[in-house]
């Protein structure tokens, strides 16, 4: 109904706002630049309805579908799914229509505080109006989510010693001589991480390219590699940093419905953080005194200047260092990664504007690319909206008034598309001489970021590197877009449980030299050894993902019982550690897996976790039954946690000597391993895909591509043709995507090489890859 994150899709101009849409005559200028085609619809795609349309619907209780009244809460669920799929047109709308809309309330599971009705402002001068009164507008929605996990910080307490003290007092931390210092090192780490996670490959038609996941290769990685050179907060490593900064940020900003889960791993998260800072800043202190340790990073400054003598904590827990130190971390990876890809994909959506800001980024003008970045955040902002709590009776100088105890959703984004508001005319329009200081990107008022000066250099110059790339463009297929669901939790019968709070993908390529390409390309580093072991017996491998025992044969319905019941376990691991170390283990030759097998349930150990047992075990099998060097050197790594030297790696063994009906794992590369784990457990593939090759291709494909054409081609093909639909009919109906109602597009479509395969491979076509659209 109401989701945490609301993405924003392609839209187009209306009637009623025509004169504020973009003309095909105007041409672009230095200081002003206009896109010819605005992608912009005021539209649902399914219905033909505009939002104001269907809210009045709803309104008016016209509705005959009870779906579509979730919780009895039929306005604001439309509001939801709007400004989810579409806040350009619903704020637009807004404006005109309802500048203040009231709702029903939130659904806030075990609120601490009493509320009542939900209140949308959306007029630039109302936002501020409302954010500049933080006495009466409060963040009571999130204080104590914030306060459990981390402790007492700035953010949670708008007007007390946490803002008028410490936050100047942590801006005296960074000065703005330390522009240039932090310049030079973004530079330095985003130009790393696009050579080092780059993945260089030849397609189909013999050209060399490179491909980027941007937002864990790069808009990701880059603000945690500088939470440990700028701020002195290095973290464990690289996934855990991830795990800190998505689970808090996660739950603070985006909660909305104070979900369990979600504060649960905030708390974690922030118990996690506070004892690692403990240790190392103990170790830094030390270090100091001794005059051993003379970094000037901000952990070392904030060292030297004894901020719990200047702050008091409130009690021995609150070390308001620490605190200090985990609200870098918390605002400064997520909300930056979510700029960067959101205003990429933006600028991308009009392609004269995407070649208007690569030609300033090749010119090296990071500040051009400053205003194209923070004007295509306009129409897909970090946030639409911030929450806030309305303490009592509150009448804005508009006229509107707001209940005590409602729930106020500041709509941030509309004020920056409010026509009446100096700076903003025309709103629809793509233009570079907007007002930077109107702008809600880094907060505003009590709430500005901290860390402004930080994103306002990291952001663009990160974009900037991007842009420079020859021939930048999408991926093909739906990686190419900017996918929002990140998997929750695990679900064997029924569809797995997804957050859409930011960005979890968003593939580009670029061209690429063939003298680029290293002796290895791995194309995801977690699953390294997929690309140094290709030498393996891929029936076994099948057999081994599928849950069956190394004698069984596939086929009879008590073994594929028995696989099912047996993965149940496997699955849950899976879907806890998301490591997925079965497609490592199956990968081992069969007399050494049998070994294995019944070590493991001798000593009653579990095969996919580390420990004394399994280790000894393995020392006997692999003498037992010899493993190749890349094999053994994997099994230690991936298994029992020993670290791995890649330069001790066999290159030969990276070799596939199996036929080239096996080409496609050259190709099909960037696939979800969990799924495709998954997809093994089916007993349905077993019957379906008899020949390993194709299941091994299919199990490749996105989980929603193939849902969509599975369920009706074994519907098919069990009722001998009474019910569901052939799979050629399904492959045509899919393979471009399927519509997803909550984000009024197409989702999940296949790229031209997953085509070229499913067509060639599986329904057995005669087609050349250059005819594959």
């Amino acid at each position: 109904m109401f989701n945490r994150r609301f993405v924003v899709s392609g839209l187009v101009c209306l009637s009623l706002i025509q004169s504020s849409c973009v003309s095909s005559d105007k041409k672009p200028a230095t200081t002003r630049a206009v896109a010819s085609e605005s992608p912009i619809t005021f539209t649902n795609p399914q219905s033909g309805k505009t939002f104001w349309q269907e809210f009045q619907e709803v309104d008016d209780f016209k509705i005959t579908n009870p779906k579509t009244l979730p919780l009895l809460k039929p306005k604001l669920a439309k509001f939801g799914t709007w400004v989810r799929a579409n806040p350009v047109a619903t704020f637009t709308t807004l404006l005109q229509e309802a500048p203040v809309l009231n709702v029903e309330s939130l659904p806030i599971k075990d609120a601490p505080y009493k509320f009542e009705g939900t209140t949308v402002v959306t007029r630039y001068k109302d936002v501020t109006e409302v954010l500049d009164n933080p006495k009466i507008f409060t963040v009571r929605n999130y204080s104590k989510r914030m306060v459990d996990s981390v402790g007492p910080f700035m953010l949670a307490f708008d007007g007390s010693r946490y803002t008028t003290q410490e936050k100047p007092w942590m801006r005296q931390m960074m000065p703005h001589s330390d522009h240039p210092k932090i310049r030079q090192m973004v530079r330095s780490l985003v130009q790393e991480a696009i050579k080092n996670e780059s993945y260089i490959g030849v397609d189909l038609e013999g050209r060399t390219y490179g491909r980027l996941e941007v937002v864990n290769s790069i808009a990701r990685r880059v603000p945690i590699q500088l939470s440990g050179a700028y701020f002195g907060f290095p973290g464990p490593s690289m996934d855990k940093m991830y795990e800190w900064s998505r689970a808090t940020q996660d739950d603070f900003f985006h909660n909305v419905k104070n979900e369990p889960a979600v504060a649960a791993a905030a708390i974690k998260a922030g118990k996690e953080m506070h004892v690692y800072l403990k240790d190392l800043i103990a170790q830094r202190q030390q270090a100091i005194a001794a005059g051993t340790d003379t970094s000037d990073d901000i952990m070392s400054r904030l060292i030297r200047s004894k901020v719990n003598d200047f702050v008091a904590p409130t009690s021995p827990e609150d070390d308001r260092l620490r605190t200090n130190i985990i609200g870098t971390l918390v605002g400064g990876v997520e909300t930056t990664q979510a700029a960067i890809v959101q205003s990429i994909d933006q600028m991308m959506k009009r392609p004269e504007i995407f070649e208007q800001a690569r030609q300033a980024a090749l010119a090296g003008d990071v500040d051009t690319v400053a205003k194209y970045v923070w004007e295509a955040l306009r129409f897909h902002p970090v946030n639409p909206f911030v929450v806030r709590y309305a303490e009592q009776d509150y009448t804005l100088k508009s006229g509107a008034t707001i209940k005590k105890g409602s729930h106020v959703l500041v709509a941030t984004q509309a004020a920056m598309l409010d026509a009446s508001e100096p700076g903003f005319e025309n709103p629809l329009e793509f233009r570079l001489d907007r007002p930077q200081n109107k702008m809600f990107h880094l907060g505003y008022g009590h709430h500005r970021c901290l860390g402004d000066y930080v994103a306002e250099i990291e952001v663009p110059e990160i974009v900037m590197a991007i842009l420079k790339l020859p021939g930048l463009r999408r991926a093909s297929g739906y990686a190419g877009e900017v996918d929002f669901r990140k998997r929750m939790s695990g679900k064997i019968f029924s569809a797995d449980d997804t957050s859409v709070s930011f960005p979890e993908s968003f593939s580009l390529v670029y061209d690429a030299a063939p003298a680029d390409r290293k002796a290895i390309e791995v194309a995801n580093s977690r699953y390294s050894y997929e690309d140094y072991i290709m030498d393996f017996d891929r029936e076994e491998y099948r057999k081994c993902l599928a849950g069956l025992s190394i004698n069984d044969k596939p086929g009879t319905p008590f073994r594929t019982t028995k696989a099912i019941i047996g993965n149940i376990k496997v699955h849950k691991i899976n879907a806890q550690s998301n490591e997925n170390r079965d497609l490592l283990f199956c990968r081992m030759n069969k007399p050494f897996r049998a070994c294995m097998l019944d070590a493991a349930k001798k000593g009653k150990f579990g095969l996919l976790e580390s420990g004394d047992k399994h280790t000894a075990a393995y020392k006997k099998c692999m003498t037992d039954f010899p493993v190749s060097i890349n094999e053994d050197a994997f099994y230690r790594n991936v298994m029992l946690g020993q670290p791995l030297d890649v330069s001790q790696l066999n290159l030969r063994q990276a070799q596939r000597t199996t036929n080239a009906d096996w080409q496609f794992e050259d190709v099909l590369k960037f696939y979800d391993r969990f799924t495709y784990r998954e997809c093994f457990m089916n007993p349905a593939g077993l019957s379906s895909f008899p020949k390993s090759r194709d299941m091994m291709m299919y199990a490749r494909f996105n989980i929603g591509f193939r849902m969509c054409l599975g369920k009706p081609a074994l519907k098919h093909k069990y009722t001998g043709g009474l019910l569901g639909e052939d799979r050629e009919t399904m492959y045509e109906k899919c393979k471009d995507g399927v519509y997803n109602e909550k984000t009024f597009k197409k989702e999940d479509g296949l790229s031209r090489e997953e085509k070229y395969y499913y067509e060639t491979l599986v329904l057995g076509r005669k087609v050349k890859f250059s005819d594959i659209k």
